[in-house]
C-alpha cells in the first residue's frame, strides 16, 4: 500500500530557517537512515511515499479533525540543521491507506522530551508563551503505538514553528542516488530528500522614545500637564503571522523612574514581563509612531528615566529603550487635578464607564471651581487630539458622553480655558467578542477509542464507524471554545443536554431509567476543550438504551462580558447507539 506524504506548506508541513537580512539563515533537511525506527521517503509510480517506521492508533486528534479514530504510520527523522547544533528529531506520520494531503509533523511536548523547548530556543520564541498557547488552543495530539500500547503526546511542529514567529517557505524533494526496496512488492525505488526552509522573525525592537509637555510643548514636563509620549518600534513578525500596518497589534509599555528616590510609575501598560500587561496598539508588522499620555500631576519635581518595552503577537518582549526628562515643580499643582492655593482655578474630570464595547458611550464630567469670569469647560481626547465637547461660558460643571468605533485606550483631559487642566482618566473600547462558531462533538473516551480499533481489527467484514457507540459506554462530549481570548472572556458556564432517551422493555418496567443526559462541562487544559462525560455509574441503566436510535446533544456555554454582560453560544451534535457494551465484552473478552 503506497502511503504518500503531503509535500507542501501547509499546517502539517515543517523546514528550516532563512532569512535574508531578518535572521541568521540556517536550513535542514529529512534524510533517511537504516535504524527500523526511521523512515525512508521514496518515489514510486511518480508518487512520493514514506517506507518505514511504526504503525500509531491516534488518541487524540489535536487541530486535525481528519486525524479522529485514524491509524498513523510514523518515524522519527532528522533535521539536519547546518547551525553547527547537529540533528535534532521530529516525527513525521502519515495516515495510513490514504494517498494524498495526510502528511504531519509533530514534536513531542515538554513533558514527554526538552526536544520542542530546544527547538523555540532556536526559533527564538517565547517558551512560556508558545507551550501555553499550544495548551490552550487544544493542539495536543496523542498517539498510542499499536505493538507496545505506549501513549505519547505531541504537538503539531508547524503550529509551533508559527508560534515562534517562524514561517515556512515552499519545500523541495530531491534523489539523493540511494534506493529503497518497497517490501509490498519488491519494487527498487529512488530515495529522495525533501528540504524545506523556516524563516525566522526577529523580536520587536523599541529604536525611540521622545517626552514632550503636552500642554507646552517643552522637553521639560510641568508638574500637573500632561506628558506626550511618542514612541518609535520596529515590528519583524511576519504579516502572514501579525498582520500588516493597519491590521494585528504589537504591545508598549512605559515606565517612569524617579532617578532621585527609585520610585517607578508605570505611566503605559501595567508591566513589561508579558503582552497581557501592556497596551495593546494597531499594527503586527512594521515601522511605528505610538503616540500616547500620561498625566504628570502625581509626579514629584526632578529628574526622571522613561523606559519603553515593546512586544509581538507572540509575546516577544524587546529590551528597554531609556531616555530621561525633567519635571519642574507647577504652580501649586497637585495630582488630582489642577488645584492652586486660595482662591485659584481648579478642575477635575471623571469617567463613566472606563471598559466597554466599541460603539457605546462613555460619560465624561468635568467639575470645576473658582472660574474665572468667561471661561468654559473644555474636554479633550489626547490620544486623538480632538476636543468633545466645550461648555458655555462661568460654567462650572459640563457633562458630555464620547464613543469610540475602534478598540484600544483613550485618555482625557478637562480645561478650564488656559487657566487650569484636569486629572488625566482613561476609557478602554474593546471590539464585542467575536465568537468563532463552536465546534462540538460527541466521541469516545479513550478506552472505547481503543475497543473499537479492536473490535475493527477482529471483525473485518463488520467495521464499527467512529458515529457508532454502544449502549452503556461512557459517552464524552466536547467543544473547542475560543482559545487565546483576553481574561474577561472567560467562561461562566458549559452544559450539554441530550433528551428524549428511548429504553428496552426491561428498563421502562424495573429500572425507572432517566430521560435525559445532562453534563456539566470543564476546562481540561490537556486538550485545549471543554469536555465532560457520562456518569460511569449510569452504565448499568444506558445499556438499555433501544439500539438504532440517533440523538442530538444540545451544547450550551455562556460566556462573560464586559459590564457583567454575559454571551452566548449554541451548539449541536449527533450519534448514534448501536448495539450494547456486553456485544463487545461477549465477543473480544475484553473490558
Amino acid at each position: 500500500m503506497n502511503r504518500r506524504i503531503k509535500i507542501g506548506v501547509t499546517a502539517a508541513s515543517v523546514a528550516i530557517i532563512a532569512i535574508g537580512g531578518f535572521a541568521v539563515v540556517h536550513a535542514y533537511s529529512l534524510y533517511p537512515s537504516s535504524n527500523t525506527s526511521y523512515s525512508v521517503v521514496y518515489q514510486e509510480y511518480g508518487s512520493l511515499n514514506m517506507g518505514g517506521g511504526d504503525a500509531f492508533y491516534v488518541q487524540k486528534q489535536g487541530p486535525y479533525p481528519a486525524l479522529q479514530g485514524a491509524t498513523l504510520h510514523a518515524a522519527v527523522e532528522q533535521a539536519d540543521v547546518g547551525d553547527g547544533q547537529g540533528s535534532w528529531p521530529i516525527i513525521q506520520g502519515d495516515v495510513t491507506g490514504e494517498n494524498a494531503d495526510n502528511g504531519y509533523l509533530l514534536i513531542s511536548t515538554p513533558s514527554e522530551s526538552s526536544n520542542m523547548s530546544n527547538w523555540i530556543s532556536r526559533l527564538g520564541g517565547n517558551q512560556t508563551f508558545v507551550d501555553d498557547y499550544l495548551q490552550e488552543n487544544g493542539d495536543l495530539i496523542t498517539l498510542q503505538d499499536k505493538d507496545t500500547v505506549q501513549k505519547t503526546d505531541y504537538y503539531p511542529f508547524s503550529q509551533m514553528v508559527n508560534e515562534s514567529g517562524a514561517i515556512f517557505d515552499t519545500p523541495t524533494a530531491v534523489p539523493n542516488g540511494e534506493y529503497y526496496t518497497d517490501p509490498a512488492n519488491g519494487q527498487k525505488c529512488p530515495v529522495y530528500v525533501t528540504t524545506q526552509h523556516i524563516l525566522t522573525s526577529k523580536p520587536p525592537v523599541a529604536t525611540g522614545l521622545t517626552i514632550t509637555d503636552a500642554k507646552h510643548g517643552s522637553s521639560t514636563v510641568t508638574q500637573g500637564d500632561d506628558i506626550s509620549f511618542s514612541a518609535k518600534d520596529t515590528i519583524y513578525l511576519w504579516q502572514q503571522i501579525a498582520g500588516g500596518q493597519t491590521t494585528g497589534h504589537h504591545y508598549i509599555s512605559i515606565q517612569l523612574k524617579n532617578e532621585s528616590t527609585g520610585t517607578t510609575t508605570w505611566a503605559i501598560g501595567k508591566g513589561a514581563d508579558d503582552i497581557s500587561n501592556m497596551e495593546m496598539v494597531t499594527g503586527g508588522n512594521g515601522y511605528f509612531t505610538d503616540n500616547s499620555s500620561f498625566n504628570s500631576g502625581t509626579l514629584a519635581a526632578g529628574t526622571y528615566s522613561a523606559s519603553l518595552w515593546v512586544g509581538d503577537e507572540v509575546d516577544r518582549i524587546s529590551p528597554a529603550f531609556t531616555t530621561t526628562f525633567t519635571v519642574a515643580p507647577g504652580s501649586g499643582s497637585s495630582g488630582g487635578g489642577s488645584t492652586g492655593g486660595g482662591n485659584s482655578p481648579s478642575i477635575t474630570l471623571t469617567a463613566s464607564p472606563t471598559l466597554l464595547y466599541t460603539g457605546n458611550p462613555t460619560t465624561l464630567t468635568a467639575n470645576a471651581s473658582n472660574v474665572p469670569q468667561g471661561d468654559s469647560i473644555s474636554i479633550v481626547d489626547v490620544t486623538k487630539g480632538i476636543t468633545v465637547g466645550t461648555s458655555g461660558a462661568n460654567a462650572t460643571t459640563y457633562t458630555t458622553q464620547y464613543t469610540s468605533s475602534v478598540d484600544g485606550t483613550d485618555y482625557f483631559v478637562a480645561n478650564l480655558d488656559s487657566d487650569a487642566t484636569s486629572n488625566q482618566v482613561s476609557v478602554t473600547w474593546k471590539y464585542p467578542l467575536s465568537l468563532t462558531p463552536l465546534s462540538a462533538d460527541v466521541v469516545h473516551t479513550p478506552h472505547w477509542l481503543n475497543n473499537i480499533q479492536v473490535w475493527n481489527r477482529d471483525n473485518p467484514s463488520n467495521q464499527r464507524p467512529l458515529g457508532l457507540f454502544w449502549a452503556g459506554e461512557e459517552l464524552c462530549f466536547q467543544v473547542q471554545h475560543n482559545p487565546r481570548l483576553p481574561g474577561y472572556w472567560d467562561v461562566q458556564s458549559a452544559t450539554v443536554q441530550v433528551n428524549g432517551l428511548k429504553y428496552d422493555d426491561y428498563a421502562l418496567t424495573h429500572l425507572s431509567p432517566p430521560t435525559s443526559i445532562d453534563v456539566n462541562l470543564s476546562y481540561d487544559p490537556a486538550t485545549g476543550l471543554l469536555e465532560g462525560h457520562t456518569d460511569p455509574s449510569l452504565s448499568t441503566v444506558y445499556q438499555y438504551l433501544l439500539s438504532g436510535q440517533t440523538y442530538t446533544a444540545y451544547f450550551t456555554v455562556v460566556s462573560d462580558g464586559i459590564n457583567g454582560v454575559s454571551q452566548t453560544q449554541y451548539a449541536t451534535a449527533t450519534f448514534t447507539i448501536s448495539g450494547k457494551w456486553t456485544d463487545f465484552w461477549r465477543d473480544t473478552q475484553t473490558y
